[in-house]
């Protein structure tokens, strides 16, 4: 589920979207029943402005959900890979990194939020997807030597680890492997899929703006019924802008602006009436250390985009009208962009939908695999029921803020939440 700040797909689209994605199993059904299907007529490759490439991972990624200490040891997400690092700490962008299945991890600075990928529409999107899963599910349950007496073991990874990428609701751009939905007994299944160790390539049409929810169909069933590994953290989304869209990151740490700004003759920051910085919005980051280590020397700082290849992956995001990646004029779209604009038919609840604006990809996931902060979860009969409820579970992107576990922390006296006035 994603929050927009503009339109979201009609009814009639989400509809389309959803009958478009489910006629491979309504065929196979059908086959199953005995009916007799004609063979399609063959369809040509569908054409698009420009093709994205995102070199994306799958992998195991321990993450705390919040400051009390709710975590999973054994979560998994996607990431870019300009977003991973080896058990040497090397980018795995930089010549002589070493990748190992089960041996790679976000970067440091990088913080665990859901893979979410911008294209504008009319593009496509190029997902080459590399396993580097541990061979075996649930890879980090080694006991911790002096912990309290409750274990902090969590085991809903499904025991099979080939993974894919399905995006809901996007269109294939040449033939049903385009797709990580291949998948059971159908003929080809395992050309769908990924092994662990393995890199398969997918090509998706963004016909028109919308958000997608991204998860993986190597495990159907698992964890909360048909979740998979969902429950675990492997999902993400892509979201398709309007078309001629350039997209930019909305957070960025104070270095991060400081190299992004424009200089004077003097070397001074240049900024506008107002006292603003003056941005170069296609500003790089220096061929020097450290950003030569940390693999980040050349790339992009702002632009979410490096030519054709997608080098950022946020959460939240800066649209612009810019058809060559910059930022031309004032970065309104033109009226062709949403023709009722064009003859003053515009949305009374946001009244300018040209202008360029932030979006916020909000994604709610509920009955996560999580265990909890403290030990009256396990220990305490009463609360350990009542509370159940209230526990860490419910999360936005990657994190959760339960009422129950603040209630406890209050009752201790520890953490944030020590003094809380409205703990009650």
């Amino acid at each position: 589920m994603s929050k927009r700040s503009d339109s979201v797909p009609t009814s009639r689209e989400r509809r389309r979207a959803r009958g478009s994605s489910r006629l491979g199993q309504m065929l196979a059904v059908s086959s199953l029943a005995g009916l007799a299907i004609l063979a399609a007529p063959a369809h040509a490759q569908v054409e698009c402005s420009k093709t994205f490439l995102a070199e994306v991972v799958a992998l195991d990624q321990p993450v705390m959900f919040n400051r009390l200490g709710a975590q999973n040891i054994n979560w998994m997400m996607y990431a870019l890979k300009e977003d991973v690092v080896d058990a040497n700490n090397v980018p795995l962008t930089v010549e002589g990194s070493n990748p190992v299945p089960g041996q790679v991890k976000l970067r440091a600075d990088k913080r665990p939020r859901p893979l979410v990928l911008r294209v504008p529409a009319g593009t496509c999107l190029r997902v080459r997807l590399t396993n580097l899963l541990a061979p075996a599910a649930n890879p980090n349950n080694a006991p911790i030597p002096g912990t309290p007496p409750f274990t902090l073991t969590i085991d809903d990874q499904v025991a099979d680890r080939h993974v894919g990428f399905h995006a809901s609701g996007l269109q294939l751009a040449t033939r049903i492997q385009d797709d990580g939905s291949m998948v059971g007994l159908n003929p080809g299944a395992v050309g769908s899929l990924v092994p662990v160790g393995a890199t398969r390539t997918y090509t998706l049409l963004a016909e028109k703006e919308g958000a997608f929810e991204v998860a993986s169909h190597g495990a159907q069933f698992g964890a909360d019924a048909t979740a998979g590994n969902t429950t675990n953290g492997l999902f993400g989304e892509v979201i398709v802008e309007p078309a001629g869209a350039a997209v930019y990151r909305s957070t960025i740490t104070e270095e991060e602006m400081r190299l992004a700004t424009r200089l004077d003759r003097n070397g001074n920051p240049r900024r506008t009436k107002n006292g603003q910085p003056i941005l170069n919005y296609e500003a790089v980051y220096p061929t020097e250390e450290p950003w030569i280590s940390e693999g980040k020397a050349g790339r992009k700082i702002l632009n979410m985009m490096q030519g054709s290849r997608i080098v950022h992956s946020e959460i939240d995001g800066v649209i612009a009208y810019g058809p060559t990646g910059r930022i031309s004029g004032d970065g309104t779209f033109p009226p062709e962009t949403y023709p009722l604009e064009s003859v003053g038919k515009s949305n009374p609840t946001y009244p300018n939908r040209l202008e360029p604006f932030r979006d916020f990809a909000s994604v709610f996931h509920d009955e996560n695999a999580a265990s909890q902060a403290f030990p009256e979860w396990y220990l305490d009969p009463v609360l350990g029921h009542t509370l159940h409820g209230v526990r860490d579970s419910f999360m936005i992107n990657y994190g959760s803020g339960g009422i129950g576990t603040e209630i406890i922390a209050n009752r201790l006296g520890v953490g944030p939440m020590h003094d809380c006035l409205g703990c009650a």
